[in-house]
């Protein structure tokens, strides 16, 4: 019997066979078992054995409960862990009375089922029908088959913990996102989690028993062979892998660590994570931040250029619009203006892309932001990948109400995918663009001549961070981020065709911009003349640019630096002062809140080159100031100045300010 109640693992069956096998097999009439809580510290009835005909149902005994700390012999027996008979129970509490009333016990003896280490029940029997007396031979007998009993509930115990145990194992070996395999010590797996059937797209079942270097590609599993028997070890040891499905190039971190054991010899756990995205992630960071930096170099070289360019853009109009140029000078005069006005598109171009405020969204010409962006990367296009530009614009196109800075970006985006494709295949390259309105719709279209993109990357192209350049040239967000602009502004941004034979053409289309937001073309303001009007700036050249352009119209103007321009401001009556915003020590703020103080305030334009200092700008916005970035054309300046000399200035007395700033910048 004691083999049958070692072989069995469930607690219930071996109580059950317990209790049976004892009161058939030791010569008992009837039985009872009681289990040990050790949580909850006390006996409960557990199974029944030949208890018919008495008052006590295996119902009714499940429910009984007797604490372990009191009086009752059954809790004396589980405390004491030594078996008692008890052959005339009297009338006293610790024999419980009431219960041998119910079950018509004369006589009994109470046996404790021990382990190792404890106790796990109690086994109670007597011999109510025959009334024959429990003997010692009975109690060594009984002893002696409930020690084997408790043996193999410890056994069973055991072996649910190492059940429970592996249970708790597998579902944290295969709920980790790292691919973990056991090796043994000929470098077979002989375990292998679901990641790694992901992340190498073998199954469990194929693997086990098999090597797992040759997953790596070849020069990649030599190495880090040579780095295990190099060191014994590998802790995040980078290695190249390949996705599995798409074949797609992935960056893996590997540690490997051996596991010394008695019997089974050097085992080794291998934890291998995917690095891809991550990687992928601190090179866009690492870009972000040169670009942020490079933002910032821009901004001072802007501002360091757009003083002479502005005194050269101001020279060239004043020549070209003096009354009688020498002949000899006016086609020079023309080359001048010409290529001062691209120079100047170019800068504006290029702060207006580097510069990073929050969207502003408002009505723009589509063929306006693809003119600036070709002028941002006509250089590169034409000079340096020497790819043909083909520009058919339809005129006359709604606005689109949008960020124009964003949907420029978008088609810098477009345009940079278009030259690496191009720069990929060998002949002459060319990129199409194209704007028209079908449909309700403004559309725009990108079509290169380039190698196409292959099919089973398609469907992943607007996907963060998948990406089919090389490492280091592209992040994978610039798709991404331009269908997310242009789908904010309801619009959609689509691949419309990509093959080896046809190149690859996308497709932007946006919905035109309400009638309100259309943009208004204000009329030029007329000439305003007897006025008086300071004009303050540290650079020396642009002073007389813009003394000209203001005698120009009739008005009086005078020019100083800015201490000098101060110190005039105090003294002199001026319907206008034209600041410079950077001038050293003296800033043009000063300049402003100088002139407030006055008792009637001038009118006040500030002209800068620093157009990407976000504090300048807030600055501006909240003080209402007409502000015109450098260099600026001589339409432009005159038109502002007009404006201003144009507001009635207040007179008034007692020192009372009276602020004029001006309508907006």
């Amino acid at each position: 019997m004691g083999g049958t109640i070692l072989k069995k693992l469930n607690v219930e069956e071996i109580c059950r066979i317990c209790l049976e096998a004892s009161v058939t097999g030791l010569g008992f009439e009837r039985g009872l078992l009681y289990w040990i809580d050790p949580v909850a510290k006390t006996l409960t009835g557990k199974c029944a054995f030949g208890m018919s005909g008495s008052g006590l149902t295996e119902v009714n005994f499940r429910k009984r409960v007797i604490p372990l700390d009191s009086g009752d012999i059954l809790a004396q027996v589980a405390r004491t862990a030594r078996p008692v008979n008890v052959t005339a129970p009297g009338t006293e509490p610790e024999y419980n009375p009431e219960f041998l009333r119910e079950t018509g016990s004369k006589a009994f003896c109470l046996v404790p089922i021990l382990g190792s280490e404890k106790v796990y029940g109690i086994v109670a029997v007597d011999n109510r029908r025959s009334g024959k007396p429990i003997t010692a031979e009975h109690m060594e007998n009984l002893s002696i088959f409930c020690n084997t009993t408790g043996l193999a509930l410890q056994n069973a115990e055991l072996i649910e913990n190492i059940l429970e145990s592996q249970a708790r194992y597998r579902t944290t070996i295969n709920g980790t996102a790292d691919a973990i395999a056991g090796l043994n010590e000929d470098f077979r797996v002989t375990i292998w989690n679901k990641s790694a059937e992901r992340l190498f797209g073998v199954k469990a079942g194929d693997m086990l028993g098999n090597p797992l270097l040759p997953l790596f590609p070849p020069e990649e599993a030599r190495l880090l062979r040579a780095e295990l028997d190099r060191a014994g070890f590998v802790r995040d040891f980078a290695v190249r892998g390949r996705q599995a499905g798409t074949g797609a190039e992935t960056n893996l971190s590997v540690t490997c660590t051996p596991i010394e054991r008695e019997v089974q010899g050097r085992e080794w756990s291998v934890v291998v994570r995917d690095m891809t995205a991550q990687t992928r992630l601190q090179a866009q960071l690492i870009r972000s931040e040169k670009l942020s930096a490079v933002g910032q170099l821009i901004s001072g070289i802007a501002h360091e250029l757009n003083n002479p360019l502005a005194a050269v853009v101001g020279y060239a109009e004043l020549l070209a619009r003096s009354e009688k140029p020498p002949e000899s000078l006016k086609a020079d005069l023309a080359y001048i203006m010409t290529n001062a006005r691209r120079c100047r598109g170019i800068v504006s171009t290029l702060l207006n892309f580097v510069r990073q405020p929050q969207a502003h969204k408002t009505a723009c010409r589509i063929n306006d932001v693809i003119e600036d962006t070709l002028d941002l990367m006509r250089y590169k296009i034409e000079k340096t990948e020497n790819i043909a530009l083909v520009k058919e614009l339809a005129a006359a196109l709604p606005p689109v109400f949008i960020d124009p800075q964003q949907l420029g970006q978008v088609f810098v985006n477009c345009l940079s995918n278009a030259c690496d494709a191009v720069a990929a295949r060998t002949g002459s390259g060319e990129i199409t663009i194209t704007s028209s309105f079908a449909d309700g719709k403004v559309r725009a279209t990108l079509r290169d001549n380039g190698c196409g993109i292959d099919r089973r990357h398609q469907d992943s192209l607007f996907q963060p961070f998948f990406t089919t350049k090389p490492e280091g040239k592209g992040t994978g967000l610039g798709l991404v981020i331009s269908r997310r602009i242009i789908e904010e502004c309801g619009g959609a941004l689509t691949l419309l065709f990509s093959g080896p034979e046809t190149g690859t053409a996308f497709g932007i289309e946006l919905p035109p911009a309400e009638e309100a937001y259309a943009p208004q073309c204000a009329p030029a303001p007329g000439r305003v003349t007897g006025k008086k009007v300071l004009i303050i700036d540290d650079e020396e050249d642009l002073l007389p640019v813009m003394y000209r352009m203001i005698k120009g119209d009739g008005n009086a103007a005078e020019t100083a630096a800015p201490r000098e321009g101060l110190a005039r401001l105090a003294a002199g009556d001026y319907d206008l002062v034209v600041s410079d915003m950077e001038m050293g020590a003296l800033k043009g703020r000063d300049i402003y809140e100088a002139a407030m103080k006055l008792p009637s305030p001038p009118g006040f334009l500030l002209i800068t080159g620093d157009v990407l200092n976000p504090a300048l700008l807030e600055w501006i916005e909240q003080n209402n100031l007409t502000c015109i970035p450098k260099p600026f054309g001589m339409d432009e300046f005159s038109g502002a100045v007009r404006k201003l000399l144009a507001v009635p200035r207040k007179r008034e007395g007692g020192g009372k300010r009276s602020r004029r700033g001006g309508g907006g910048r």
